[in-house]
Parts: C-alpha cells; structure tokens; sequence
C-alpha cells in the first residue's frame, strides 16, 4: 500500500497535478484493513480527469487491489478510457463496477479492449449505464470481445438501453462464450427478437446457468423455454460437475494404482537390481575371502613348515643337549673320581701330618718329661740347699753366739754366703721361667700349626663339598631345562595343530553355509523373477 501511495505522489508531481486527499484518505482506509481482500471504493467520488489518467497509470502496476468500485461517479468518456486503459495489463483485479456512469460509444470500446486483453477480471458491473443505446456499433464490439472472453463469469448489464438489436448481439456472444454463468438483463428492451435470440444461444451454450430478463418484454412461452434451458443447463453443468468430480477421483484412484504399480514394479526392479549387486558383492567378497582364506592356509602351511623346521632344529639341540648332557655326566664322574682320589690324598696327607703332629707331640712331650724331671732334680737341689740352709741356720742360731762373737770375723763369710745363696736362687728361678716359657711356647706353636692345618683341611673340604653341590645343581637344572623345552614343544606343537585343523575346520563350515545360503538366495531370487514374469 505504501508502494501505491508513493507512486501516485510520484506521478502527481510529474504531471504538476495536485494529490487528491479524498483518494488518499479511501487508500489510507484501505491500508487500515487488516484483510487479504483489498478494495478500492471511489464511488460517489467526482474524480478529475486528470486523477483518473493516474489512477490509471497507477493501475498498470497494482498487484493490491482486487475490486474497485467506481459507481456514479459520472466518468467522462476520456477519464473511463483512462482508468481502463490501466487495467489492461492489470493482473489483480477481479471485480470492477461501473454503475450508474453513463458509458456508451468509446468507452463501450473501453471497455471491449479491457475483455479482450484481461486475464484476471471475473465479475464485470455495468447497470444503469447506455452500452446499447442507438444501436451503437461500439456495443458490437463489446460482444464481441464477450465472445472471445475466457475468465468472466458474472456480468451485469441492467438498465442500458439494449434492444432487439443488441440482444441478438448478446446471443451471438453467448453462443461463441465457455466461462460466463451469469448474465443479467433486466430493464432493457431485447423483446421478442432479441428473446428468441438468446433462446437459440441458450440451447447452444452449456456454461450459461442463470440469466435475467425481467423488463425485457418477452413473451411469457420464451422465458419459461430459457428458463428451462438454462434449468437443463445446471442439471447438465452439475452433471458434467459430479462427473468431472468422480473422473477426477477415478483419475486420482487410477493414478494412485498406476503409481502403486509403478512404485511396486520399481520397488521389484530396485529389490533385484540390489539382490543382484548383493549376490554379485557377495561373490566377489566370497572370492576375494576364498583367496585370503587360500592365502591364510598357504600361511599356515607355510608356519606349519617353520614349525616343523623349528621342531627338527629343537630336536637337534634336544640332540645336542643330551650330548651335552652326557659329557657333563662324564665329566661329573670323571670330576666325582678326581675328587674321591683328592679326598684320599687328602685323608692320606693329613693322617701322615697327624702322625707328624703325633710324633712331634710325643717329642715334645719326652722334652716335657725330661724338662719336669730336671725341673724335679732342681726342685730337690732347692729342697736339699733349703734343707741344708735350715741345718745353716740351725748352725748359725746354736752358733750364734759363736757367730755373733765372731760376727766381726766371719761377717763378711757370712755375707758371701747369702749373696751366693740368694744368686744361686735366682738363677734357679730364671732357669725355671725360661723352661716354662720355651715349653709354653713350643705347645702353642704345636697347637695353632695343628689348627691352621685343621681349618685349611675343613676349608678345602668344604669347597670341594660347593663345588659338588653346585655342579649337582646345575646338572638338575640343566635336566629340568631339557625337560621343560622339550614337554613346552611338544605342547606347543600339538596345540597348534590342533588349532589350524580348528580353523581350517570352522572356514569349510563356513564356506558350506555361506555357499547354502547363496544357493537358497539363488532360488528365491529365480523364484520371484518367474513371479514377476508371469505377473
């Protein structure tokens, strides 16, 4: 609406003409609507002829309003053919009254142009107007351009001075027209003529279904004749309606089978075409999985054959290791005699140092005797010197008055006697520690060389009793090794054999189902292929 407004301003100010604000308040009221249906109602409205050329201008271009009304709004002969020279081209318009206008000569022609050219006008309002007035070869060409019309339906032509003349004119248009339905003639002056006229058209047009000629003096036998021509018009017209209907449904029906049966048969073709590419996938999958599998089994067979060589290597170091194994038993013995002849070398040489050791003790024991029996000589030397000292001193205590008398003289006897006692005592004593130091130390020498030799007799045996263990040890652990190796391998062995027959077992199952389930989808696509074909 806006777009309307802004093209009349548009066209005002390029024709100096002045905005007429009696238009612009009806298209203002017209924006306020809120409907779909957009009316333009100018009537009553003295519109200038300069208005309407806009309008008409304006019309070229509306896409908004649907009907237009322009009654008794006393057009001149130049405004009319303004406004419909606008509505020519115009492809909104479906309703348009022009009542009570006082058209006739050019704007009847107006108006013939506007039926030819349009293709969207519908219902056409023209009473009280003078399109037949004076046998106007104008209205001539208006039934003409009715004739040739194929979107009018309802036309009103009351009240516009049409005569015999002009009713016979309508009737040639009515029988050469396929759209009108409605056509209204009241108040005219068609008559008798002009009755018969549009009796003839009325059997010969079968779209007609109502038509008004009241005030047209035409006997009362013709218009009860049109009447029921027009009667048999709508029972044909809702005949030819249910019949175009049930076609209709029977044609929907039908297409909805055809379509069904197409989308079947495409569904059928579509189903096979895929079954085929199934089948042919599943071919080439079976194929290219029959040649892995050959693959697979060439791999196996290959493993196989490294296993068996794998297992004759084994076989060759179990071989091997048994030779070996032997060797170390030989060499254990030859070891176990080595070391019974060190033992007894051993046993021999400490029973030969034992009885070094013997011999040296019982010397030294003879040394220890003799060395007692001089210590018990020199104890009984000191026993006889004490006892003598004592006889000395018994001597010198009954002499000692003797001596005390004589102490003078013999004092320094006396004296010598002492020293040479108490010297003899010490070198007693001094000889007695010294032998009791040597013997001392000859019985300790004997004692840590008879230990020294003890414990190298013990550490020896004892790393020969290490040696022994671990070579015992590892004679076990070379056994439990070979052992091992050897049940490992086997159990090896025999689990992969088991296994790759397993398999090979498990693919020729699968292979037979797959090739069984390929056969029964081989029989059921053959099956609905000669069900298609004797469909």
């Amino acid at each position: 609406m806006d777009h309307f407004k802004k093209l009349y301003h548009e066209y005002c100010k390029t024709y100096h003409i002045e905005p007429n604000e009696l238009l612009l308040g009806e298209i203002q009221k017209v924006s306020g609507e809120d409907n779909k249906t957009k009316s333009l109602n100018l009537s009553s409205f003295n519109i200038p002829e300069a208005q309407c050329s806009i309008l008409g201008k304006i019309l070229t271009h509306d896409f908004i309003f649907t009907s237009i009304h322009l009654n008794d709004c006393n057009l001149s002969t130049d405004a009319l053919q303004a406004l419909l020279h606008g509505l020519m081209t115009n492809t909104a318009c479906k309703t348009l009254e022009l009542k009570g206008n006082g058209i006739h000569g050019a704007g009847t022609e107006a108006l013939a142009k506007v039926l030819r050219r349009n293709q969207t006008l519908r219902n056409l309002r023209l009473e009280w107007n003078q399109l037949g007035s004076m046998n106007s070869p104008a209205f001539s060409l208006f039934c003409d351009a009715l004739a040739d019309n194929k979107t009018l339906i309802d036309l009103d032509l009351r009240n516009n001075d049409i005569n015999h003349v002009g009713g016979t004119e309508v009737a040639s248009a009515l029988k050469r027209n396929t759209t009108l339905r409605s056509l209204d003639l009241r108040w005219n002056n068609v008559g008798l003529i002009g009755g018969r006229a549009l009796l003839v058209s009325c059997q010969s047009n079968s779209t007609l279904n109502e038509l008004q000629l009241i005030g047209n003096n035409i006997p009362d036998d013709i218009m009860q004749s049109i009447t029921n021509v027009l009667s048999k018009n709508t029972e044909q017209r809702q005949m030819h309606f249910d019949h175009s209907q049930n076609m209709a449904i029977l044609s929907r029906q039908l297409q909805n089978v055809h379509e069904e049966k197409d989308h079947q048969i495409t569904t059928t073709l579509t189903r096979m075409s895929l079954q085929e590419q199934t089948m042919l996938k599943a071919n080439r999958s079976l194929a290219e999985k029959l040649k892995k599998l050959q693959d697979a089994l060439d791999d196996r067979k290959s493993t196989f054959n490294a296993l068996t060589s794998k297992n004759t290597l084994l076989e060759a170091d179990i071989t091997e290791a048994k030779q070996q194994y032997n060797d170390l038993q030989n060499t254990m013995k030859k070891m176990e005699i080595d070391q019974q002849e060190l033992i007894y070398k051993i046993r021999r040489e400490f029973k030969q140092e034992k009885d070094e050791l013997i011999d040296i003790q019982e010397k030294l024991q003879r040394d220890l005797n003799e060395n007692l029996e001089i210590q018990r000589r020199l104890n009984e030397k000191n026993y006889d010197l004490e006892r003598k000292n004592e006889k000395l001193q018994t001597t010198i205590r009954e002499l000692g008055e003797t001596i005390t008398i004589n102490d003078r003289d013999h004092q320094i006897k006396l004296t010598a006697i002492d020293d040479e006692n108490q010297r003899l005592k010490l070198k007693h004593k001094e000889e007695l520690k010294d032998q009791e130091l040597i013997t001392n130390r000859d019985l300790q020498r004997l004692k840590e060389a008879h230990l020294s030799t003890e414990q190298t007799l013990k550490e020896q045996i004892t790393k020969l009793e290490n040696i022994r263990t671990s070579l015992e040890r590892e004679i076990n652990s070379l056994k439990s090794t070979i052992s091992t190796q050897k049940l490992n391998h086997d159990e090896i062995f025999q689990e992969e054999k088991f296994r790759i027959k397993n398999e090979e077992e498990k693919k020729q199952q699968e292979l037979e189902d797959r090739i069984r389930t390929l056969t029964s989808s081989k029989d059921e696509l053959e099956v609905i292929i000669i069900r298609l074909f004797i469909i």
